[in-house]
């Protein structure tokens, strides 16, 4: 059965040298010194014409020790894409969960409950795209080490957050040497009021020299790689054309004394 949850979050990007020493610091804020680290690849999927992507929804699957392979679906709702939102706002989004049945690592979108989902945009997406082949386009096989904070204003706790400390590469499907390193932190609103994911952040912008907000997810970089792919392949296409071409008219430029004149 889906499982619907909102996420409300902000991606920090730092460099690997600052990725270690604020890890050290805010881990040590960790309630009862709880921390947690997993290493779950997460193989992203679309159509042949990414029609997922061109309606902002990310289709993922990674495999869950014990559960089996759980596919999940995240996108921004689509009134809420007509605000103008700061750069430095946090992101909003919706996701969608469910546990492929066996041993299968292939997403199956007529596993979603479209009733638990209140976006009619996407829900007409997801049902188009039931019928349509999906394909393998990046995998993010990133190293998360992760815990919760409690964030503290005029003595008194008033919201928790996790910190996510993201490090490994975002490597394309078809074309392995079209990789992305990811060196990032999350922080996302677990409980009480929003705005202590902003007090957060502001802190450790404020200790980090260079880091800084993105609104990009993973699935928005594993695409870039994806576009970068797709540059590829028509070029390949050209110069193969172009080849095919020349084989019928070098032959006859060989017997030439001075060909090209």
């Amino acid at each position: 059965m889906s499982k619907v949850e909102r996420e409300i979050e902000t991606k920090i990007l730092v460099t690997p040298e600052q990725f270690d020493a604020l890890y050290d610091e805010w881990s040590e804020k960790a309630i009862d010194g709880k921390i947690k680290d997993k290493f779950r690849p997460r193989a992203y999927f679309d159509t042949k014409s990414r029609r997922l992507y061109q309606e902002k929804i990310a289709l993922r699957v990674q495999y869950k020790e014990d559960k089996g392979f759980e596919q999940t679906i995240k996108y921004e709702a689509h009134e809420e894409n007509k605000k103008k939102k700061s750069k430095d706002e946090p992101l909003e989004r919706d996701e969608v969960k469910d546990f492929l049945k066996g041993k299968d690592e292939h997403p199956d979108l007529g596993l979603v409950d479209l009733d638990e989902i209140p976006d009619k945009d996407v829900c007409k997406t997801l049902k188009k795209c039931r019928e349509k082949e999906l394909k393998h386009v990046f995998t993010a096989a990133v190293k998360r080490k992760y815990f919760v904070i409690p964030v503290m204003e005029d003595g008194k706790v008033i919201g928790k957050v996790e910190l996510a400390f993201d490090r490994g590469n975002i490597i394309h499907a078809d074309e392995a040497d079209l990789c992305e390193p990811v060196a990032e932190i999350e922080v996302e609103l677990k409980e009480g009021d929003p705005k202590v994911v902003d007090m957060v952040v502001e802190e450790i912008l404020a200790q980090t020299p260079g880091a800084k907000i993105s609104t990009l997810s993973k699935a928005d970089v594993g695409y870039d790689l994806d576009a970068q792919a797709a540059e590829r392949k028509q070029k390949r296409k050209e110069v193969a054309k172009n080849v095919k071409s020349d084989k019928k008219v070098l032959p006859k430029q060989s017997r030439k004394m001075f060909p090209n004149k």
